[in-house]
């Protein structure tokens, strides 16, 4: 593989701790050697590491000298060693080598908590993680700093990591789970601070296998939205490629409490709904008309409460006309509401008011990102997410400037603590925010 590196001879130690070649290594002084690093920050120890070269880790750190728990100090990957990035690559050998002979820290906490075995379990590198776990005695239940644990991060493994060649998309993730399911504390349910589950994960990346798994094995429900008002199914729709809207159709289809509700009101079981077209149609009807026979207007007073008789005609209407779908949808998102939102000076004099409309669709992007705001730069990308069909507007100016003109009495521009500029909708402002700029 081609490393990227400043300079050539960057370069070419790099790719010598990347294939082996400690006779290349070897011509070096140690300040070189401990000095070179790629454009993302890695040094010969964490390359050696992710390529499995075990006799050149043991060369680092017995004969050179190098810190076995060296880390990245670029922004990125910051605090990673090694070892993080043997288990992200599957390096079993190397990952024994670091721990067992080398001493290196199991449980090295990288930036924003980031853990090697978390990594493992991002990359889907399933034997790895039972050798962490069974033989290193990492707790499978630790999470990150923003919550996120063992079933958050299989939900966002990578598409050519999660697939299979002849299986449904995500397929290859269900070995892993099932393992993590069968470990004390886990839990697939637990959400992480933006109010995310497995599911939420999972839908996003159009992990269909484990959105099954997750709905028919574990028994969640795609019936609490996350902190933004996602539901899975929105957050698929949000993705809007073949492989999310087949997992948004299943979420809406099979995974909405909505179809267990009109099922009881009516007095029917889910095996009911799992017949023959046929025999499903029937068996609707024959409901409803028992239903009704017990609940219609003539047979009761006219003065007695006919809720009861209207929530039967919704539940048959939405079990034979629906097909008993879900309707998980994220009020943000629908913009004649935001439109008409009081407050934030959304109210549109006509439909074709274009600043009134990009101010709407702006807030439902900043939205979604609660608290924490949304980083200036991901702004045109988030926007694509949430209005796949709808173009963010070109401007030559510089993008704070036209969003300050455009928006600015509606969102607030802040600096984090790291400097960057971050948009915030005015009623996710907190005490002791950073000031405004």
């Amino acid at each position: 593989m081609k490393i990227s590196a400043a300079h050539p001879r960057d370069q070419s130690l790099l790719q010598a701790a990347h294939d082996g070649n400690i006779s290349v290594l070897e011509l070096v002084d140690d300040e070189v050697l401990l000095s070179t690093v790629c454009t993302s920050g890695c040094t010969v120890l964490h390359w050696a590491a992710g390529a499995n070269q075990v006799e050149t880790l043991r060369y680092f750190v017995t004969q050179r000298g190098m810190p076995v728990d060296q880390t990245v100090a670029k922004r990125a990957a910051s605090g990673r060693t090694a070892l993080h990035y043997a288990c992200r690559n599957g390096a079993l050998r190397a990952a024994q080598c670091l721990i067992q002979e080398l001493g290196a820290n199991v449980n090295h906490n990288a930036k924003q908590g980031v853990t090697p075995f978390q990594l493992a379990v991002f990359q889907n590198r399933f034997e790895l993680c039972q050798w962490l776990v069974e033989q290193c005695q990492v707790d499978p239940t630790q999470v990150n700093d923003f919550g996120c644990g063992a079933v958050h991060w299989l939900g966002i493994v990578p598409i050519p990591r999660a697939d299979t060649e002849d299986g449904e998309a995500g397929a290859g993730l269900l070995p892993m789970a099932r393992w993590l399911q069968s470990l004390p504390g886990i839990d697939f349910s637990a959400k992480q601070k933006s109010g995310h589950t497995a599911l939420h994960k999972s839908s996003w990346m159009g992990h269909l296998a484990l959105v099954k798994f997750l709905h028919q094995e574990c028994d969640l429900w795609d019936d609490a939205p996350d902190d933004a008002g996602n539901y899975a199914a929105v957050l698929a729709d949000m993705a809007n490629t073949p492989r999310h809207r087949v997992v948004a159709e299943y979420l809406r289809e099979h995974a909405s409490r909505e179809r267990e509700e009109s099922c009881v009101v009516l007095g029917l079981q889910r095996k009911d709904l799992e017949a023959a077209e046929e025999t499903r149609l029937a068996r609707i009807r024959a409901a409803y008309k028992a239903k009704v026979r017990l609940l219609h207007p003539d047979k009761k007073h006219s003065n007695d409460d006919l809720s009861d008789f209207h929530a039967v005609q919704k539940a048959y209407h939405h079990l034979l006309h629906c097909g008993g779908r879900g309707t998980q949808q994220n009020p943000t998102h629908d913009l004649p509401l935001m439109l008409d939102t009081q407050g934030n000076a959304l109210v549109a004099n006509t439909d074709d008011d274009d600043v009134e409309f990009f101010k709407a669709r702006l807030l439902a992007v900043i939205m979604e990102f609660g608290k924490e705001g949304l980083d200036m730069s991901n702004v045109r990308k988030k926007w694509q997410q949430v209005w796949p069909h709808v173009k963010f507007p070109t401007t030559r100016e510089p993008l704070n400037r036209f969003i300050q003109r455009q928006a600015g009495d509606v969102v607030e521009f802040r600096r984090d603590e790291q400097g960057f500029i971050r948009l915030h909708a005015p009623a996710t402002s907190q005490t002791g925010a950073s000031k405004l700029i």
